[in-house]
């Protein structure tokens, strides 16, 4: 999974030029932030699962 998020965001930073010229730079920040919300939802979800929501203390 973390590989395809860092291919992703690598296309998402090469493309970035042309999203905000077809977008315009106010959805182009728009979909950067929906970007980063998914890939921090993803983080959570990620780490939700691994811990088996039972996170010791220390």
């Amino acid at each position: 999974m973390r590989c395809l998020l860092n291919i992703w965001g690598v296309m998402l930073f090469l493309r970035l030029s042309w999203v905000i010229g077809q977008a315009g730079v106010g959805e182009g920040v728009a979909v950067i932030c929906l970007a980063n919300l998914v890939t921090l939802l993803t983080t959570i979800s990620m780490s939700a699962v691994c811990t088996n929501g039972q996170i010791k203390g220390g």
